[in-house]
């Protein structure tokens, strides 16, 4: 069947690194601010609801 690679393994392996590097510290809040706005330029609000995502997906305060 032709289509697009199955990415699933390599996307569980990076987010499974992502997760590590955030709970041990290497990556900080303010790199993932850095980088999200890299992604997606927006104002204070915006990053208001990115950092809710992430802190109800931590279980950790936002802040």
């Amino acid at each position: 069947m032709m289509g697009l690679p199955d990415l699933t393994p390599l996307h569980d392996r990076y987010l499974a690194k992502m997760q590590e590097a955030v709970e041990n510290g290497t990556i900080g809040p303010e790199i993932v601010g850095a980088m999200l706005k890299s992604w997606a330029p927006m104002n204070d609000a915006g990053m208001d609801m990115w950092r809710a995502l992430f802190s109800a997906g931590t279980g950790k305060p936002a802040g």
